[in-house]
């Protein structure tokens, strides 16, 4: 991807890459002493340097609030309808956007307060996308459930006693023999979308979750809620 550098412009150009479309994610802050033509050229300027995109995500505190006629130009939608800017209590505006050549693949567009800002709230948008889940993996291993060094040792001792060959393939059998009587191969499957953050205890956690919500679901006592939410309280802690 292209650098461009220019020292009055707080502008962010960063490539997305999806299965099948490649986006252009553009995040800016135009200053209020800022010419807005200027700020208008240069935004201009650098979208027809990255041509090569074929969809467009324009996002950022813009500091204005009359510019659809800019939008129209380069085909963008504004996802933005609420008020985000509370600096006049009495006449709130919508700077803070996110605009996109494609309205349809976002969702659940909303503001909030955060109580990062004084006066602006946090503009949220869910970006719609699917993954296809990959099938399970089969892993073999062996199982030391129940070896015991020293059994293993006296069975293989044992297993040599009256062989005479001497051969690495006799060897190699005695020996794979005896392991597979006491640390048989198993296989188990495993998924194949596992994320590296879901530790064993947070499985088990999900799971006691999972089985207490079955247990309300069926009774629908009191009681049966109350574990429930204290379960979920716990595993969000």
């Amino acid at each position: 991807m292209k650098h461009i550098s220019y020292h009055d412009m707080e502008t962010l150009f960063i490539e997305l890459n999806f299965k099948k479309s490649k986006w252009l994610l553009v995040g800016c802050y135009h200053p209020p002493s800022q010419n807005d033509q200027y700020f208008f050229n240069k935004i201009d300027l650098a979208l027809d340097t990255y041509n090569n995109y074929n969809k467009l995500l324009l996002i950022g505190d813009f500091n204005i609030q009359e510019f659809e006629d800019f939008l129209n130009q380069l085909d963008l939608n504004n996802i933005i309808k609420e008020a985000i800017c509370f600096k006049s209590s009495s006449n709130p505006s919508c700077i803070d956007l996110i605009s996109t050549t494609s309205s349809s693949s976002f969702q659940h567009t909303t503001t909030l307060c955060s109580g990062l800002s004084d006066f602006h709230k946090l503009v949220i948008s869910v970006f719609k996308t699917t993954k296809v889940n990959s099938k399970p993996k089969e892993l073999y291993y062996r199982d030391f459930k129940n070896y015991n060094t020293l059994c293993f040792n006296d069975h293989l001792t044992r297993s040599y006693a009256n062989d005479t060959s001497l051969s690495y393939g006799s060897f190699e059998r005695n020996f794979m023999n005896v392991l597979e009587q006491h640390a048989p191969m198993k296989k188990k499957l495993v998924r194949a979308n596992h994320a590296p953050y879901v530790t064993k205890t947070l499985r088990k956690t999900i799971t006691k979750r999972s089985n207490l919500e079955t247990v309300y679901r069926k009774k629908k006592t009191e009681k049966a809620l109350i574990n429930c939410k204290k379960q979920l309280l716990q595993q969000t802690v």
